[in-house]
């Protein structure tokens, strides 16, 4: 994706807000994938659904041409000013700029190479960029809460970041979330070992902490002030974007942050992660003892954490773990609950306050759904989703369908 069309992305990201309850609803949990072992730019973030199937199901209108170029020009101008504010944090020998400097210099970058192997090496060096900030924002304030998650986040090449990642779990050793990551690294490296000893360590850790919202503080933080460009404040422009945003929205410079900055927001340590095939029985028999008990603790965890995604999966995985345990209606009525919350946002996602979500969602869907009258749902209301349906009612995935009874008529 070219940098410089951040802006445009950023938009359309706003106006898909909704669109990671709708895959989640949608799609049965991901299967485990490990982190590439060669340079990427790519994470282990469930797929969601394309521009065009979530404006279609939601009725959102999609710009015409015209509009495309106005927000074009927009985009251009932002991107323009962003630059500027991008050079003058490089500069600045403090924490907060040199952290807003490493978290977006990537998107900051002007035109990108044609050939691959030029976009490979500018990946190198904006990857050795970053990581030079983030090193020097940590000289300069020892004490922050983030800065190795975040530097740790945004480490992709196996050959280079093996310092940064044990910098993570050294400030760390106490979170579960810092460990699940240690467990992809690893897969990475093909090591079996250290996998298991990250596992024990993250269900051995007290609490599980992704730092949620961390880098949109930071982003905000560095590139506050920033000018809204004359490009943007076209009245057709203007009038277009106030029907797409929740009410009281508007596009300025500080919503182009914002969702830059969310545009930024890496996935789950374990959505998709070594964790899920770690806790998945061969052929339908039963965990060993110990690891079905380091499973709940750590699936446990994620259900606790601010995020309704996190949430969501945590707990469908708990169902099927703890089977007709004490405990298991009470975990099958949150799965229901979280079920409904999604669907009130496919159905009606202007009614939330994305940035108010950005740093614990769960609690803010719940929260808008309580004033609007519409919390807890009904007791007698189900998914249509069957495989939803059957964990919420058995505690068991539907039986499997026999190959070619989908297609049978």
């Amino acid at each position: 994706m070219p940098p410089q069309r951040i802006a445009l992305v950023a938009i359309a990201l706003l106006l898909l807000a909704g669109a990671g309850a709708w895959w989640w609803a949608q799609t049965p949990p991901a299967g485990s994938q490990a982190m590439p072992a060669k340079s990427s730019r790519a994470t282990t973030t469930p797929a969601m659904p394309s521009a065009g199937t979530a404006t279609a199901a939601s009725g959102r209108e999609e710009p015409d041409a015209a509009m495309a170029a106005v927000m074009e020009q927009c985009n251009d101008a932002l991107m323009a000013g962003m630059r500027e504010r991008a050079g003058q944090l490089s500069k600045h020998e403090d924490a907060t700029s040199q952290l807003a400097y490493a978290l977006t210099s990537p998107m900051a970058q002007e035109g990108m190479p044609g050939a691959e192997e030029d976009i490979e090496r500018l990946f190198k060096e904006q990857q050795a960029a970053q990581q030079r900030a983030f090193a020097l924002a940590g000289r300069l304030d020892p004490a922050h809460p983030d800065i190795a998650w975040l530097a740790a986040e945004r480490c992709f090449d196996a050959a280079t970041c093996s310092q940064v990642q044990q910098a993570l779990l050294q400030a760390e050793p106490d979170n579960a979330a810092a460990w699940l990551r240690a467990m992809t690294w690893a897969r990475a490296r093909e090591d079996d070992k250290a996998v298991e000893e990250a596992f024990k360590r993250a269900a051995a850790a007290p609490r599980y902490d992704t730092h949620r919202g961390s880098s949109l503080l930071a982003v905000m933080e560095g590139y506050a002030g920033l000018q809204t460009p004359p490009a943007c404040m076209d009245t057709r422009l203007q009038a277009w974007v106030r029907k797409q945003l929740p009410s009281g929205r508007a596009l300025d410079a500080s919503l182009f942050i914002e969702i830059m900055a969310l545009a930024g927001e890496h996935a789950s340590p374990f959505v998709g992660g070594e964790l899920s095939s770690l806790c998945k029985a061969e052929d339908g028999g039963a965990l060993p003892a110990g690891r079905q008990a380091g499973c709940v603790r750590i699936y446990t965890a994620i259900a606790g954490s601010d995020s309704a995604l996190e949430q969501g999966v945590a707990t469908s995985r708990l169902i099927g773990l703890v089977g007709d345990a004490p405990g298991a209606p009470a975990l099958r009525e949150r799965y229901r609950q979280l079920q409904w919350m999604f669907e009130q946002q496919r159905n009606d996602w202007k009614q939330f306050d994305h940035l108010g979500m950005a740093t614990d969602d769960a609690a803010a869907m719940q929260d808008t759904l309580a004033k609007a009258g519409r919390w807890p749902p009904p007791a007698d209301w189900l998914p249509k989703n069957e495989r939803a349906r059957s964990l919420i009612l058995t505690g068991r995935p539907p039986p499997e369908k026999k190959r070619g009874q989908a297609g049978a008529r």
